[in-house]
Parts: C-alpha cells; sequence; structure tokens
C-alpha cells in the first residue's frame, strides 16, 4: 500500500510519497527500514523570511498555500526517485503532468498523514485543508477511501533516526533497542526522552527557557549573522570545541536533566557589550564568506576574528550542557541505544558527541533532520 505524508508546520513545505507492507513477524525498526521512499520533496521559505530575520507566521502560511498543489504535481513527476534536494520556494514551478496516470499510486492509497501539531497555527491548517482536499479527490476520481491520520511534528523527528542510513550496526529486535534514551533538539524544542516503545515516551529532561536552536538563533542574531542564524553559527564554527570566550555554562551544580540556555543569551549580549560590539548589525555576504572559508588564526580583520571565536565558544557552551546532560540522564535510566534528532541534530559538533556515549547510538541523515514530510510519514506507519 501507498502513505502519503504532509508538512507543514513552520516554514517548509514538504510531501512524501511511501510505500510500506506491515509484516508483524519483525521488529519496528527493521519493519520501518522496510520501507520505501518513492518519492519525497521539500519546498524552503529560508530565502523569504531572511528579509524579517525570522519566520513571519502569516506570510509562511501563504506560501504553504501557493505551493503545497504544485508540490503534489512535482511529487508525482519524481516518482522512483527517493529524497530530492530542498528547493526554494522561488523555484517552487508547475510540472506538466496528469494526475490521471497514476491512478496505480491513488487507488491503492491507505491513508495521508498530516503534521497537526505543534507548529504555527496558521500553516498547520494548510496541511490539513490540502489533506481533506486530497482524500475527497481520490475518492471521487479513484473510487479510493483513504484514512487521515494526524501526526505529531515532534513524534516524527523522534522516529526519523531509526531509518537505515542512520544505522552503523545489524537490525535489533525491539528489545535491544528499547528503553530508547533520545535526544531532541529543534528549534522551539530541547528534550531527553525516555522510549519503552516506538509509540510510548515521558519527558525526563527539557528546557527551563530557551530552547537550544532558539539559544542558537538569537546570540547568532546579535552578532549580525543572517536567518537562520544557529545554521551560520555551526558552519562557521565547525567541530571546534573550544570556550574561548569563557562563556558560562548552564546548570553546572543541578542534579536535574533541565536545560537552560537563557543566561547564555545574556551573557553573550552583555559581554558584546562590554566589548563596544556593535549588536544585530548585519555582516555582508563578503564577510560571512571569510568566516566560513577561513580559519580562526588566518583571520586579520579583528572584528571577523572576534565573531568567529564567539561562535565557536557559543557552539561549545550549548553543545556541551545538551550532551553532559544526555550522559547524566543515561548513567541513571541505562538505556539499550542513544538517539538525537530534530534541526539542531545536523549540528557537527553535537552529533559527533552525542555518537561517542555510546556503541548503539541512531541519529538521522541529514536530509531527515530539517522539518520533512518523510519523518511525518514515519511517524504514521509507526502505528500502521
Amino acid at each position: 500500500m501507498y502513505y502519503l505524508a504532509i508538512e507543514t508546520s513552520c516554514d517548509e513545505t514538504s510531501l512524501a510519497l511511501l510505500k510500506y507492507t506491515p509484516d508483524e513477524s519483525v521488529g519496528f525498526v527493521e519493519g520501518l527500514n522496510s520501507t520505501q521512499i518513492i518519492s519525497s520533496v521539500v519546498s524552503s521559505q529560508i530565502n523569504i523570511h531572511q528579509e524579517f530575520g525570522g519566520v513571519v507566521p502569516e506570510i509562511g502560511a501563504r506560501q504553504h498555500a501557493e505551493h503545497i498543489h504544485v508540490l503534489l504535481q512535482l511529487l508525482l513527476s519524481k516518482i522512483g526517485q527517493g529524497v530530492q534536494p530542498t528547493i526554494s520556494g522561488e523555484e517552487t514551478n508547475p510540472v506538466d503532468i496528469d494526475v490521471h496516470d497514476y491512478q496505480d499510486i491513488f487507488t491503492h492509497l491507505s491513508k495521508i498523514f498530516v503534521t497537526t501539531e505543534p507548529g504555527l497555527v496558521s500553516a498547520l491548517k494548510v496541511g490539513r485543508e490540502f489533506a481533506r482536499a486530497l482524500r475527497f479527490f481520490v475518492a471521487k476520481e479513484f473510487g479510493q477511501s483513504a484514512a487521515i491520520e494526524e501526526v505529531n511534528h515532534l513524534h516524527g523527528h523522534v522516529i526519523s533516526c531509526f531509518w537505515q542510513e542512520s544505522m552503523n550496526f545489524e537490525y535489533l529486535p525491539d528489545k535491544e533497542v528499547f528503553p530508547h534514551l533520545h535526544l531532541l533538539v529543534s528549534g522551539g524544542n530541547s528534550q531527553i526522552l525516555l522510549l519503552t516503545s516506538p509509540r510510548d515516551w515521558e519527558v525526563v529532561g527539557q528546557t527551563l527557557d530557551d530552547a537550544a536552536g532558539e539559544s542558537f538563533d538569537k546570540t547568532g542574531r546579535l552578532l549580525g549573522l543572517p536567518y537562520p542564524a544557529g545554521v551560520s553559527i555551526s558552519k562557521i564554527a565547525g567541530k571546534r570545541a573550544e570556550n574561548i570566550h569563557d562563556l558560562p555554562r548552564g546548570m553546572l551544580k543541578s542534579a536535574s536533566f533541565d536545560y537552560s540556555f537563557s543566561g547564555l543569551k545574556t551573557a553573550v549580549r552583555y559581554y558584546l557589550d562590554k566589548h563596544g560590539f556593535e549588536k544585530e548589525q548585519r555582516l555582508d555576504p563578503t564577510e560571512i564568506n571569510q568566516l566560513l572559508s577561513t580559519e580562526l588564526e588566518l583571520l586579520d580583520d579583528p572584528k571577523l576574528r572576534f565573531i568567529k571565536e564567539m561562535c565557536i565558544s557559543i557552539q561549545y557552551v550549548i553543545v556541551e550542557q545538551l550532551v553532559r546532560k544526555l550522559r547524566r540522564a543515561q548513567s541513571q535510566y541505562m538505556p539499550q541505544s542513544l538517539g538525537l534528532s530534530g534541526g539542531v541534530s545536523a549540528n557537527p559538533l553535537l552529533r559527533e558527541k552525542v555518537g561517542l556515549l555510546s556503541t548503539q547510538v541512531y541519529i538521522p541523515p541529514l536530509y531527515l533532520t530539517g522539518d520533512n514530510a518523510v519523518m511525518i510519514g514515519f511517524s504514521g506507519l509507526s502505528r500502521v
């Protein structure tokens, strides 16, 4: 059977078509990895929101509404090609196809999975309404009744870590995967989750204020980096792990598994004031290129050298706290496996540090770290 997944929670519009045959004789991880990603497309709004330094919800919702029908055409035109590179909204152009040529797909479409929480209300509404319209169209034109199932966006991130490209070992039975301790770090969420099964979890640690992704973005904006500033910090800092400017590390004396990042944001603001740095003055493309392409020791411009040092220090403090708390939770719960997911899981230093905590660590491939419909499909299939 075929399954269609829809993701419109924030600033990416994404559709995915999956083929999956349930098999009760195998465990969840092995069963998930029998899934075929027939086609997957993502349209990003980053270029549009960059002008405003962050996501503008109503602009985002209009972009979803404009592009989602075109993306369905693109999805069908790419059948058999798997996951496609992310395109920008400006590049989302109509494709000349006849949907009736894909009768086999639609007559065997079992379910439509759609993100319904959490996310921007106006953006999520576009996905829900499109799912309903598509269900009506499939029933009318092809006589197939495809059920709509709502999916939690965060669960999609978590389940994405079990996809085969994240694994460097043989498929294991579920009893050797769960309980599974998971670090979820997306833009607005930082949580440590304990999963006893693919569908059952409890939050054992979470941020008390800003999430790690928010902290990356907010401190990056102070340095004048373009949106998304957290991605810019990650690229500029690379895997260098040093607290060059001795920025404060949060929750050092707390025995809990909770996080706090608001202190880092405040410390960076005061530190920039102390050093006479003009905050939030946007860097020009030439300066960004220098930061990305030049090693710290070879930067002659004092301003750029200072910014690169701050990027390295900020990344170190955020990653250090994330890994420290995860390691502490690991010592208490003694899980069978560890996992990492969410947009911040694309950070190379974080991936490296978490990967060293256990011989059995699940981390999604980079193309599944951002918001995408494949992970929404995977989440839905965990209930099939």
